[in-house]
């Protein structure tokens, strides 16, 4: 699927919170299943390997850092964080390391979706997409959705809770220095700001980014939305002027690659940021990781590749 290929949509919109995974389909007549094209590794043998290796499982996610040059990042798999998701399914806790990360301070905005490869037994096996990020930590923690959370998103395609939730681990995780013993999800930044960072407590939020073109970042037009938004647990930053989808870049939308999703397009546009998880044998792909918008099911006017910067490396 190239740059501005229209698609149907299955989307649980922004509605999931495995995820939104928003399911794009490239027919609209009969919805596509979400199943991978690449191998998957089930949670539960997830949790074998990283019950069999307590410094933590080695892995790796794929993402854009600049253009569309598709960056293979280091991370370890801590641990599995039951009860984390909306719907009370886990999460997966990673922490990430090499240069972008030291250049972004963490898991940057944008990174929501990028897929989470595990080695079993030499096969490279897909785990889950990059979900959250830590508001208070510069090295690299992150939350994943499992990949079986990921094919569901099409039976689950309800509204969700925008309230921030502390989670027990069932076993403290020891790195770097410290041991962590919980975990606050909290549904955007504004709501994570809200937390104290305690010892043992990492506070982490979506790392997809909903952004605004053509209203001036310091107008009262645009600290209005912001505001009102905020109370329906969205974040919103100012993006650069003119048709997000109008220009002549052009790249696959394949697993790593960063993707936009549109609810408004034209001079003024409002839409997603976020990385692209996994493709579908139907044509479709299903990308982001987390809620979009958390209001249920929603139609996007375009789906659609982009340029990314999110630093320079």
């Amino acid at each position: 699927m190239g740059t501005r290929a229209r698609h149907s949509v299955l989307v649980a919109g922004a509605a999931l919170a495995l995820l939104l995974s928003a399911l794009f389909c490239a027919t609209a007549a009969e919805p596509a299943a979400a199943v991978p094209n690449e191998p998957t590794i089930s949670l539960e043998r997830l949790q074998e390997l990283v019950a069999a290796s307590p410094s933590g499982v080695p892995a790796t996610f794929k993402t854009v850092v600049k253009g569309a040059a598709i960056e293979t990042i280091p991370c370890t798999i801590l641990g599995i964080v039951p009860g984390a998701a909306w719907d009370n399914g886990p999460l997966i806790m990673f922490q990430a390391s090499g240069p972008v990360i030291e250049a972004t301070g963490g898991i940057a905005a944008g990174m929501s979706g990028s897929p989470v490869y595990v080695d079993d037994a030499g096969s490279q096996l897909l785990a889950g997409a990059v979900s959250y990020g830590s508001d208070f930590t510069t090295n690299g923690y992150g939350l994943a959705t499992p990949i079986e959370s990921m094919q569901a998103v099409e039976d689950l395609m309800e509204p969700v809770s925008r309230q921030a939730a502390r989670v027990a681990l069932p076993e403290p995780i020891s790195t770097d220095g410290q041991v962590l013993d919980h975990v606050v999800i909290a549904p955007n930044h504004a709501a994570a700001n809200r937390f104290m960072a305690r010892p043992g407590t990492l506070v982490m939020s979506p790392r997809g980014l909903l952004q605004v073109s053509a209203i001036p970042a310091d107008s009262r037009v645009f600290k209005n939305l912001q505001h009102r938004m905020a109370a329906r647990g969205i974040d919103v930053v100012a993006a650069r002027a003119g048709a997000a989808s109008q220009s002549d870049f052009s790249t696959d939308l394949v697993p790593g690659a960063s993707v936009g999703a549109l609810l408004t397009r034209g001079d003024l546009w409002y839409g997603g940021v976020g990385t692209v998880t996994y493709t579908t044998p139907a044509g479709g792909l299903v990308a982001f990781g987390h809620p979009l918008i958390w209001d249920g099911p929603v139609a996007l006017s375009e789906v659609f590749a982009l340029e990314a910067l999110i630093c320079e490396v």
